[in-house]
């Protein structure tokens, strides 16, 4: 499944290739929990940005409590906030300006 998750951030590399983007994921995070992850990271800076327009920094799959998610960064009007999208629903599920 690192496969996958190398193929998807390769992706998202592409779809974003006018920005400079750093992806990442945690390195506790275990194959059965990859197998749960049902949105791409395309998808998931896309529902991001659709509610907080800017410049997408850093890309992170975060394991949170046995649940993955994806923290993005995004940076808007020189400030940056951190957007968390559920894997596997799409939610948007916090935000925070940094």
């Amino acid at each position: 499944m690192k496969t996958s998750l190398v193929s998807q951030l390769i992706v998202l590399n592409l779809c974003l290739f006018s920005f400079s983007v750093t992806c990442k994921a945690d390195d506790n995070i275990e194959k059965p929990l990859l197998d749960q992850v049902k949105i791409s990271l395309c998808e998931a800076v896309e529902l991001a940005l659709a509610k907080y327009p800017g410049t997408v920094v850093e890309v992170e799959l975060d394991n949170e409590h046995g649940s993955l998610t994806y923290e993005i960064e995004i940076l808007i009007d020189g400030r940056e906030r951190e957007v968390s999208v559920d894997c596997q629903t799409g939610a948007i599920l916090e935000h925070e300006e940094e």
